[in-house]
């Protein structure tokens, strides 16, 4: 049986104030995610776009970072937007009810 290799994670600037998530995240790409996002968030004045459309895989750390940026967008007044959130996502927000959190807009 051939295992796969984890497909390392990236968070790559499409626009002023867009990133796309790409690969699994995990605990290995974790921390260094949610430093890039709060500084995305940060330095985008007034709104900010996550993509996850390049996602292959999620952890609980998924949620993590979408909470992450979300406490951080409120401090800062920024509008967060995430797009094409993986299901996986969605069902580990549901386990841990935090379902809410994420409505069908994507906004948080």
């Amino acid at each position: 049986m051939v295992s796969s290799s984890p497909l390392p994670a990236s968070m790559v600037q499409q626009a002023s104030k867009a990133w796309l998530l790409s690969g699994d995240l995990d605990t290995l790409s974790g921390v260094a995610l949610r430093q890039a996002g709060v500084a995305a968030v940060a330095q985008s004045e007034g709104s900010c776009r996550f993509d996850f459309s390049g996602v292959t895989s999620v952890t609980s750390v998924a949620l993590s970072l979408v909470l992450c940026w979300s406490r951080q967008a409120r401090q800062d007044g920024v509008a967060l937007q995430f797009d094409n959130l993986p299901d996986g996502l969605s069902a580990i927000a549901e386990l841990c009810d935090l379902g809410s959190l994420l409505d069908g807009s994507g906004a948080v």
